[in-house]
């Protein structure tokens, strides 16, 4: 499951993550291509948003309880 966070166009680095991770060099011819880089792009987001921002569901969770 990827969910994207639209708080994440806003960061200064997300379009670098986004170009470093689309530029890699991924094995397949079209559609499987397209999918390899999808995946790559959605990998390297999930690693960079627990770095950055953490748990955004479980914050948001508590700030609701508050």
């Amino acid at each position: 499951c990827f969910l994207f966070l639209n708080i994440w166009q806003r960061h200064p680095q997300f379009r670098e993550i986004v170009s470093e991770a689309w530029s890699k060099e991924v094995y397949g011819m079209g559609m499987v291509r397209f999918y390899n880089k999808l995946k790559m792009v959605r990998d390297k987001l999930k690693h960079w948003n627990r770095e950055v921002f953490g748990n955004v569901s479980s914050k948001v969770a508590r700030l609701n309880r508050s």
